[in-house]
């Protein structure tokens, strides 16, 4: 099974990449790299360096989907149910995150890329990036997790037009429908934004995304806004805005 996914911390930004990498596939996921996904991102939450996770392919393509030379063994008959469930793993790991997660989208995200996309809490496009879920011309089926989390994303009639005519959406058009938050005109100038929220209160961003996940009682919501409100995060903010400089935020 070809492919990898690594993890590269830029321990100075607060950024750790997470590299989709089967070139010769144009990026496209096989069964062990689905498999490792949430060992990747369960290594880069133990880094206390790390603040922002961006998932990002290699040479300049994100995804181009799951590898579908496997799909004669490893998503027929009974095994379809076994693969779907290890996508739908690999998807929950970068959702139930504790960090924000960034996708950064180059090239090509179809398919089975587009559900590590829409799992991540942002997607930042690239100019020239498209997106498709080409099940359609495939005869697949996709599966039930990945489409109520897009279609919480984008609503149920982009995503019925995306199921049931397999467009290929431009980078313009991704943004249009919200399947991009921001577009950039480089996958460095795009890293470069990720890292400057890299530098942002991470309890405040942590917190955020807690909350907007749900399924916090009343009891955890305010045991949450005591802990930032007596962190040292929040008094260097409170200071350095009375000082007129920028915070330096440290995570405690």
């Amino acid at each position: 099974m070809g492919g990898s996914l690594y993890a590269e911390v830029d321990a100075a930004s607060g950024v750790a990449t997470l590299w989709i990498e089967n070139p010769e596939r144009r990026n496209a996921l096989s069964v062990g790299m689905w498999r490792s996904l949430a060992e990747v991102i369960t290594q880069i939450e133990s880094d206390p360096a790390v603040r922002i996770v961006a998932i990002r392919g290699a040479a300049g393509v994100f995804s181009a989907g799951a590898d579908i030379s496997e799909f004669g063994t490893e998503r027929s008959g009974d095994a379809t149910a076994a693969y779907d469930r290890l996508t739908e793993t690999a998807a929950l790991a970068i959702a139930r995150c504790r960090l924000p997660v960034v996708a950064l989208v180059e090239g090509y995200c179809f398919g089975g890329g587009m559900t590590v996309a829409v799992a991540c809490d942002l997607r930042f496009g690239v100019e020239g990036c498209s997106m498709s879920i080409p099940a359609a011309r495939l005869g697949t089926l996709y599966p039930h997790a990945a489409l109520e989390r897009l279609r919480g994303l984008v609503g149920a009639g982009v995503v019925k037009h995306m199921l049931f005519a397999a467009p290929r959406f431009d980078t313009a058009t991704a943004l249009r429908v919200g399947l991009l938050e921001r577009v950039f005109p480089s996958g460095e100038a795009a890293w470069r934004a990720i890292a400057e929220m890299a530098r942002l209160a991470p309890l405040t961003q942590q917190g955020a995304k807690l909350q907007l996940g749900g399924g916090l009682e009343e009891v955890e919501r305010e045991d949450l806004a005591a802990r930032v409100f007596a962190s040292a995060d929040y008094a260097e903010g409170v200071l350095a805005f009375g000082e007129g400089r920028k915070p330096s935020f440290r995570g405690r």
